[in-house]
């Protein structure tokens, strides 16, 4: 079980997670935005971050596979985590559970893998028509291997809607982008 980010970071860790295109960067940008704006510290973070780990995952997500990148993407995210009033989360635990699908890594390995990761206060899930993802992954470009797999977006939205979830405090209905 993923331990409360109470038991290790004060504050409160809000994570973003579903398929590339469904709107997670956008929503956490304009989410960081107008907590700012209301005097609260916010620190935003994503999978993968600038941080040392993070660029080095991204940079080996090509030629790095199964549980070897599973586990460059867990150590990422043991690091990444700041201390702040609000720690925002691009992508996390959810997200790496549909990635490394893509590779054939088993969910109960990477629920293992990660069984120590501060818990998420509260976990949005996006889902997103596989047709509006596949028209903005042409839009932006692939940002991997992943993206550059013929019928990724499909795939991701099924690994996404079929991906085990860990349980959180509170969890918020899905929204479709």
């Amino acid at each position: 079980m993923l331990r409360s980010s109470s038991d290790h970071h004060p504050g409160l860790f809000v994570t973003v997670d579903g398929p590339f295109g469904a709107g997670k960067s956008t929503v956490v940008a304009h989410l960081a935005q107008l907590l700012v704006a209301h005097g609260e510290q916010v620190h935003t973070t994503a999978e993968a971050s600038t941080s040392a780990i993070g660029a080095l995952a991204r940079d080996l997500t090509d030629t790095v596979t199964g549980p070897a990148l599973a586990c460059l993407y867990a150590a990422h995210r043991y690091h990444h985590l700041d201390v702040g009033e609000i720690n925002l989360g691009d992508g996390y635990v959810p997200s790496s559970l549909v990635m490394q699908r893509f590779d054939g890594v088993e969910a109960e390995f990477l629920w293992a893998l990660n069984s120590a990761a501060d818990r998420t206060d509260v976990a949005i899930a996006f889902d997103a028509d596989p047709a509006v993802t596949t028209t903005r992954l042409a839009d932006r470009g692939p940002r991997n291997r992943f993206h550059r797999a013929l019928g990724s977006s499909h795939a991701e939205v099924h690994f996404d809607r079929t991906s085990p979830r860990a349980p959180s405090p509170r969890r918020l209905p899905r929204t479709t982008a």
